[in-house]
């Protein structure tokens, strides 16, 4: 795996990290099922607030049914001065973020490399709530106030020139980590069961709508190169997120998938209302 430093890095530098990760993963084979859970042992699950499917349904849920119960209780009430927006419990995030960042390792391949920037997001969104909430919070700490309260500190400049590391850069780049992913895993539950190569085409379209407009050359030479080649076919790839291979198990993971993509489009839509109200959305090449 593509270690990360202790310390936050400068944007570039983690994307070049990133990308040699990416450049490796595409020549190596993808190993074996490792267990999600070994990324967040020793701290306790959200408890779960929803049925993904009926009574009657799979008995064996995938691996992606407790990453879209994690995510699920993360909006919160609306905002009082703006009813049609609504805030987002950063605990209860980043507590998901981990569950996705272990499924993320778990898959290898194409996603490890990336996932390893992720991960270097949420230290950089911990780091700064640490910092902010000393003295100034003593329950949970939501995305909107942590945001305000770093905006309002003058770290960041007009037009979205956010400062970083810093929590509303990282929370950007997570955000737009799990809008590809979601744009992936829909793509991917609405091909057809023997279009082996829907992985690869998927992981380009979304590469291209939600991360490529914010990559320099390098970076989109690097991913548009390492993501198909790193992408297994279609069963292989669902098999690796489902309970096993059998193929009950493996139609659990696809309904599965498409909860998760439901419990994700509400969120990320009011995510990045927050970012654009808050003048906070940087657009900037790295």
């Amino acid at each position: 795996a593509l270690g990360m430093p202790s310390a936050p890095l400068p944007r570039t530098s983690l994307a070049v990290v990133v990308a040699i990760g990416l450049a490796l993963s595409c020549t190596a084979s993808i190993g074996p099922r490792a267990a999600p859970e070994e990324a967040t042992k020793g701290r306790r699950r959200p408890r779960r607030s929803f049925q993904l499917r009926s009574a009657g349904g799979q008995q064996h849920p995938s691996r992606l049914e407790p990453v879209a119960h994690a995510f699920a209780p993360c909006l919160r009430a609306p905002v009082p001065f703006s009813p049609k927006a609504r805030d987002i419990d950063l605990e209860q995030l980043l507590r998901a973020c981990d569950d996705f960042l272990a499924l993320q390792l778990a898959m290898g391949g194409a996603m490890a490399a990336p996932a390893r920037y992720f991960e270097a997001n949420l230290r950089a969104v911990r780091t700064a709530r640490d910092a902010h909430r000393r003295g100034r919070w003593a329950g949970p700490v939501t995305m909107r106030a942590l945001l305000e309260a770093e905006a309002a500190s003058g770290a960041h400049g007009r037009g979205g020139l956010l400062k970083d590391p810093s929590a509303a850069m990282g929370l950007l780049w997570i955000r737009r980590s799990i809008a590809f992913n979601a744009a992936l895993f829909a793509s991917v539950a609405a091909s057809a069961k023997r279009d082996a190569a829907a992985p690869r085409r998927a992981c380009l379209a979304a590469y291209a709508k939600e991360l490529e407009p914010y990559h320099g050359w390098t970076l989109r030479r690097v991913y548009r190169l390492g993501l198909p080649r790193g992408m297994l076919p279609r069963q292989a790839f669902l098999a690796r997120l489902a309970a096993s291979e059998s193929d009950a198990d493996v139609q659990a993971a696809v309904e599965d998938m498409r909860a998760l993509v439901a419990v994700w489009t509400p969120l990320l839509r009011e995510w990045r209302r927050t970012f654009v109200e808050l003048d906070l959305e940087d657009s900037r090449r790295v």
